[in-house]
């Protein structure tokens, strides 16, 4: 994964840190109530309050069997989790 240090936008992946631990989580909310989403769905999501973001995922890049890469460029917003309150 590549990030950048650039504003994230709600529902955009970011790389944040906080007490010297990092975390890929997924950004949602408004102006003094941003949330921080846990891809997997078993986690709740907590508030980013006291979180730096330290970068917005802009580049994906995997390989697969056969040594294909397949790659994806981001900003984009996550639609495999609902981002519903539970």
């Amino acid at each position: 994964m590549i990030f950048e240090d650039r504003m994230p936008m709600p529902g955009q992946a970011v790389l944040a840190i906080k007490d010297g631990e990092q975390t890929f989580k997924i950004l949602k909310g408004d102006v003094g109530r941003y949330e921080l989403w846990p891809l997997n769905e078993d986690y709740d999501p907590f508030s980013a309050s006291g979180f730096d973001i330290i970068g917005t995922l802009v580049l994906r890049i995997r390989y697969l069997d056969g040594g294909l890469r397949d790659t994806r460029e981001y900003p984009t917003h996550w639609k495999f989790r609902s981002l519903k309150r539970r």
